[in-house]
């Protein structure tokens, strides 16, 4: 899930080291955010938790504007290295910038691990809610007069917090740039996404060749998971270590095709045309080293050297990279329950995006950027 202006301007434009996009370059800072905003009564308060922030300050100009990165789903110096637009465009407008994290994700943890039914708090509406404490702070520290322009700047589920907090606190925020926001994933929003168009984006990237034999590959898998001799051959070769899951089939097979088919859709979000660890750096692999270029079209190139798989010969966008899998809502809200102890329901909708086509025309100053390189988008 990643920012695709990050693919369109990640690379500053000869800006000087001190400038370049980096928490080396950022200052640190903390405020203490209420647990839950919306609770009024001295007995239901859950107390305080720490919230951390970086600021840089160079760039700023006296009437610029405060271009705000609403922290997503991990540690905030990612987003702080990686968001190259707001460097570039804060250098060019005089911007303040600040990059927020995100409530219990890096260091901004709203409990110490191992706090029984702790996750209550963790919703989208207390995230907005310490974002405009957090800019109402920002405006008196740094003596911001009112008429100074707040941008919101996210990517992915990011860019979705940047669309609604816009939406929902529109006199704090003046516009925002939602990158690759998947809002049309909301339970319950109308009209339904496509439920084919994050395999369609990923087979686009990888190409007809990659993705025919990729299929192909997959087809293979399921035949041989049908004997037990096929399965030692796939244990033998694929290294798989759960003898458990042997006596099944079907099991295997889908096994298999999981777990070959999670990583495409990681080196689709940073399928940058240039060198970049923003990926392994946010999913904690390979000790944040980067991936090639086009990182795609690098991991087929094995699969483009296969000459003895036959199968279908069409490879549109269409023709998916893989088998079509259901989602059961119904499953993942169980799941959801039985996990981390909360409830999940079709809320999301109605707090913020409904009705698409109403909710985007009732917004003015949001651009929901899309490269088609990412599948979020």
């Amino acid at each position: 899930m990643l920012s695709s202006l990050v693919v369109l301007l990640g690379v500053a434009h000869a800006l000087p080291l001190s400038w370049q996009p980096s928490v080396d370059n950022c200052t640190e800072g903390w405020i203490k955010q209420n647990r839950d905003h919306f609770s009024f009564g001295k007995d239901t308060d859950p107390g305080e938790f720490d919230q951390r922030y970086f600021t840089f300050t160079d760039f700023y100009r006296p009437g610029g504007p405060l271009f705000f990165y609403v922290g997503n789903e991990g540690p905030v110096e990612i987003y702080v290295n990686h968001t190259g637009l707001m460097w570039e465009l804060g250098s060019d407008l005089g911007a303040l910038l600040v990059f927020a994290e995100h409530r219990y994700y890096g260091k901004t943890q709203a409990y110490p691990d191992g706090t029984p039914d702790c996750l209550r708090y963790l919703t989208i509406e207390q995230a907005l809610a310490d974002y405009s404490v957090l800019i109402d702070h920002l405006f008196d520290e740094y003596a911001l007069p009112a008429s100074t322009a707040t941008i919101a700047f996210g990517g992915s589920y990011g860019g979705m917090l940047a669309s609604a907090f816009r939406y929902k606190y529109p006199h704090i925020v003046d516009g925002a740039i939602a990158a690759s926001a998947p809002i049309f994933a909301i339970g319950g929003v109308t009209p339904d996404p496509s439920k084919a168009s994050f395999n369609e984006i990923i087979t686009r990237d990888a190409g007809p060749v990659c993705a025919k034999r990729f299929r192909d590959t997959l087809k293979l898998v399921y035949k041989l998971s049908e004997t037990e001799e096929g399965r030692d051959l796939l244990r033998a070769n694929l290294r798989w270590c759960n003898d458990s899951v042997l006596a099944n089939s079907t099991s295997l097979a889908d096994d298999i095709v999981e777990w070959a088919s999670a990583p495409w859709g990681y080196l689709a979000m940073g399928n940058f045309p240039y060198p970049s660890n923003y990926i392994t750096a946010a999913m904690n692999v390979g000790g944040g080293a980067d991936l090639p270029a086009h990182p795609v079209r690098v991991a087929c190139e094995p699969f483009e050297r296969l000459e003895n798989l036959h199968g279908s010969d069409e490879g549109t966008d269409k023709d998916m990279f893989w088998p079509p899998r259901l989602f059961d809502p119904v499953q993942y809200k169980g799941e959801c329950t039985e996990k981390y102890g909360v409830r999940s329901d079709s809320w999301a909708g109605l707090q913020f995006l409904r009705n698409m086509a109403d909710a985007v025309a009732s917004m003015s100053n949001v651009v929901f950027s899309n490269g088609k390189v990412d599948p979020w988008g």
